[in-house]
């Protein structure tokens, strides 16, 4: 890839070309930008390199996960429009799909570094914040920028790179357009990256815990079951060693939520099985599952396996992640309920479409959110739409349960008010297991 030599080019006068050749992958990257970086610190005239990281994010491209044919054609006129404007010379990656790195050596004469990383992301900036048209369909771009300068954000292109990943990590947190690098965001991003790291060795090794959370009943206020929940224990709480819950989009966005959703299930069911009472057992699950038709074949091992009455398990679905191909979900839940296995809708009406999926899927339970819960006794619209929720509950001859109850009094109102199952304070304490 011809990448132009500033020191060479110093008070020429540039025609827009575009390179010709377009690199994918972060190897591409950093290979280039080593090569770049060697030459900039050999340079008689000393100049940046500025490192660009261009999100132009999924919320503009509704089918980004299958109509590659739209990602590639917006992708491409976002890029040709970013290397009209920026200096001759500039490099072009792709490490994902929806993403672009650029590597712009602009002249600087006696412009700061500062200034110079500023220009070009105001630059960026204004080149993506236009659209296109495809087959006739508008299309606005909403991209999220991070830029670092070396040698001020990193002397190697690893650590150039990072600082740019940083600032686009930032932008992305704070839901703004454009970040620049500073050291703090570098040591943030570090740590998310070390988290990340962490997780998916603590996933692979099954180097994790189960937490049993008491599920009571309303009428008789007896314990009849726990909800089994993974645990592990960060980094950051090596030395105290305090185990936190596995965040279940965390391992879906590592791509482990499978085997996070297995050592669960396996280890739940195994578990209870020693137990003095049948009591019952809950896991959640991802949604992704369903679309893959693999959940009730791996259910149907995993209880073989065990031993353990499918009776006594409960699957709990959320509602906050997307369902897809609902007719594929449908089919494999019911296989799922066949073997005897509860289901259960968790956090009921926080995300996508309630009131369908309890029409279209066989749910037994819905598990109301905490948010429904814990202001109950202040808010008089709270107590109409819980009141509304159970009833219709229970006329779809469901069980709900409710999370989060943690005073008495949140406890009694729920009961009086039919709701069968509650979780939370008032149940009781969880209890860990290795």
């Amino acid at each position: 890839m011809p990448f132009s030599d500033p020191a060479t080019q110093h008070g020429q006068k540039h025609e827009a070309q575009l390179p010709p050749v377009h690199h994918f992958g972060w190897q591409a990257l950093e290979h280039a930008l080593t090569q770049i970086l060697l030459a900039a610190e050999g340079s008689t005239a000393p100049h940046p390199v500025v490192l660009l990281r261009v999100d132009l994010l999924r919320s503009t491209i509704p089918d980004a996960g299958t109509d590659w044919p739209m990602v590639s054609t917006l992708a491409d006129h976002a890029l040709n429009l970013l290397l009209a404007a920026l200096p001759a010379g500039t490099g072009s990656f792709s490490p994902f799909a929806t993403q672009l790195a650029l590597v712009v050596t602009p002249q600087t004469d006696d412009a700061t570094v500062e200034s110079v990383l500023e220009n070009i992301v105001a630059t960026a900036e204004t080149c993506l914040t236009g659209g296109l048209d495809i087959d006739g369909i508008p299309f606005s771009f909403d991209a999220l920028i991070g830029a670092a300068a070396f040698p001020a954000d990193g002397n190697s292109a690893r650590s150039l790179i990072t600082a740019a990943n940083a600032a686009l990590f930032a932008a992305q947190f704070k839901g703004i357009s454009s970040r620049t690098a500073t050291a703090g965001k570098t040591r943030q991003y570090t740590a998310h990256i070390q988290t990340d790291h962490a997780l998916r060795r603590a996933i692979l090794h099954e180097d994790l815990q189960l937490e049993f959370l008491p599920i009571m009943e309303s009428t008789s206020e007896l314990i009849i079951g726990f909800e089994a929940r993974p645990l592990w224990v960060p980094p950051e709480n090596i030395e105290n060693t305090l185990p936190i819950p596995v965040s279940m989009s965390h391992a879906a966005r590592l791509g482990l939520i499978e085997p996070l959703n297995i050592w669960t299930l396996k280890n739940a069911c195994f578990q209870a099985l020693t137990w003095s009472q049948p009591l019952g057992v809950s896991v959640s699950i991802s949604p992704i599952w369903l679309g893959q038709e693999r959940l009730s074949e791996t259910l149907r091992g995993l209880l073989a396996e065990s031993g353990l009455p499918a009776q006594r398990l409960q699957l709990e679905l959320s509602e906050r992640h997307y369902f897809s191909a609902p007719e594929i979900a449908r089919k494999e839940l019911a296989r799922v309920r066949a073997m005897g296995v509860r289901l259960a809708m968790d956090k009921f009406g926080t995300g996508y479409s309630s009131l369908e999926r309890l029409k279209h899927y066989p749910f037994d339970q819905v598990k109301l959110d905490s948010t429904f819960t814990h202001n109950i006794l202040e808010d008089w619209r709270a107590q109409a739409l819980l009141r509304s929720i159970l009833h219709l509950v229970s006329s779809l001859d469901m069980r709900c349960c409710a999370t989060g109850v943690e005073t008495q009094e949140q406890f009694a109102f729920l009961a009086v008010n039919g709701c069968h199952e509650i979780q939370g304070k008032v149940a009781g304490p969880s209890i860990e297991t290795c």
